[in-house]
């Protein structure tokens, strides 16, 4: 896994401009195996610090497979030039931003500890809906670990199968959809998530959940035959590169391409 994500951090990270990005979100799973044990963590946090440069902020957020307190141990630099943090949702592993380029960029903690599928709770959702509503002209994205999709069996969005089970809790995902009916909507203009080892474009109240390969192995979202209760798919790991663009509501916009170990100077 350390040596995966070398790769995925290797020099293909960087930009059209040589460039690393202003900003590095992990969006879960950061450890695999033994959840109590924090050696992990201290690999990737190693790792982290030899493949990324000093300036560039990291945030990381928990998946199914992490500790709330082990990611919180993490000594990494979340600053960055021209970054604003906002308060954190108390007790989740959240973060909100300013950033300079006037986006609200916020993370939410999706971890529901003992499931493998993702929650929010009422007390998260508030403080997503504050962040928003305390910044009405700024546009947003959102990170998360869980898709915030339906069940198969509630009517799930096309292009997923039975294998992948349930994503999130259906009264989160209600009320973060409602939540995205009002002024929210306007300003998220997409969903940032993993879990999947997969790509994929989801919409929920209109607005994209973008799915994220895995920087370990991937996984089939289509596979109608799953092996080992997961089907695998043999391509190279990657990531998202990720452009926000334009300041106001009315031309916000997001530009994205998904990028594979191999596939050399990503391209926006």
């Amino acid at each position: 896994l350390e040596a995966r994500l070398r790769q995925v951090f290797s020099s293909n990270a960087r930009s059209s401009a040589n460039e690393w990005p202003q900003l590095l979100v992990l969006t879960g799973d950061n450890a695999h195996g033994d959840q109590e044990e924090e050696a992990p963590y201290v690999k990737l946090q190693a790792s982290l610090q030899g493949c990324v440069p000093p300036r560039v902020p990291v945030e990381i957020l928990p998946g199914n497979h992490d500790r709330r307190q082990h990611l919180a141990a993490l000594a990494l630099d979340k600053s960055g030039t021209g970054r604003k943090r906002l308060p954190a949702c108390p007790d989740k592993a959240t973060f909100a931003s300013l950033e300079a380029c006037g986006w609200l960029v916020v993370g939410c903690d999706s971890l529901q500890e003992g499931s493998g599928h993702g929650e929010l709770g009422s007390v998260q959702l508030q403080w997503l809906s504050d962040i928003l509503s305390a910044h009405p002209s700024a546009p947003a994205i959102l990170f998360m670990h869980h898709p915030p999709l339906p069940h198969l069996e509630l009517g799930w969005a096309p292009g997923f199968t039975r294998q992948a089970g349930v994503l999130f809790d259906e009264g989160d995902r209600l009320a973060l959809e409602a939540l995205l009916q009002g002024h929210a909507g306007q300003q998220v203009k997409a969903i940032c998530v993993g879990h999947v080892h997969a790509e994929f474009e989801v919409p929920i109240a209109g607005v994209p959940v973008l799915g994220t390969p895995s920087s370990w192995v991937q996984h089939s979202i289509t596979a109608t035959e799953p092996v080992d209760r997961v089907a695998y798919e043999d391509i190279p790991p990657g990531w998202r590169l990720i452009r926000l663009a334009g300041r106001t509501l009315e031309h916000a916009s997001v530009e994205t391409v998904v990028v594979r170990v191999g596939d050399g100077t990503p391209k926006l």
